[in-house]
């Protein structure tokens, strides 16, 4: 037994194509939940951009404040020693407090801005719709790669 409908894929409505009643339509299935829709923000970007922060805060701290203790040296004892650790050595050595520090201050406000964002959130009913359709099936001989 077969049924005619319009077929949208022809360009004409009114053109009827034969649709075999034996072959299953695709099934759908729809579910409806209610969900929540807020900002979040990307707590890797905050952590990482507040570690780059700190670097770029202890290279300054450390460019301004490097010389100090020479200072200090030179009013004790009337000579001027040099320092064994050089400006890059110096800030390697405080990037570690001052990225570590960076780290922690961008995880703080991410988590401050998640919360706000929480607050903002709007509760919607979502629907979801899963299609599922019939396996095909080929009547009559299947040739192999090998053309047999």
């Amino acid at each position: 037994m077969s049924t005619t409908e319009p077929s949208p894929d022809r360009g004409t409505p009114d053109a009827p194509r034969t649709v075999d009643a034996s072959v299953p339509a695709p099934s759908e299935v729809a579910s409806r939940r209610e969900v929540s829709i807020r900002r979040a923000p990307k707590f890797g970007v905050f952590i990482v951009g507040g570690g780059l922060l700190g670097f770029v805060v202890t290279f300054f701290v450390v460019l301004a404040t490097q010389h100090l203790a020479d200072g200090a040296s030179v009013a004790t004892t009337g000579t001027s020693r040099g320092s064994d650790v050089g400006f890059w050595g110096l800030v390697g050595y405080f990037s570690f407090y001052g990225v570590t520090a960076g780290g922690v201050i961008g995880a703080i406000v991410a988590i401050v801005l998640d919360h706000q964002f929480s607050k903002q959130a709007r509760r919607l009913t979502a629907e979801h719709l899963g299609i599922t359709s019939p396996t095909e099936t080929v009547d009559g001989v299947v040739e192999d790669d090998r053309g047999r």
